[in-house]
């Protein structure tokens, strides 16, 4: 799971509850949890 606060979410224009895609298809955010 990945915590993130809603302001850090709109920046990456990540829906509240949703993962951050990058182009490359991954999944990945500078401060995340182990899954």
């Amino acid at each position: 799971t990945i915590k993130t606060p809603r302001a850090g979410r709109k920046l990456y224009g990540i829906p509240e509850s949703g993962t951050p895609q990058l182009p490359s298809g991954e999944a990945k955010l500078p401060s995340r949890e182990a899954d």
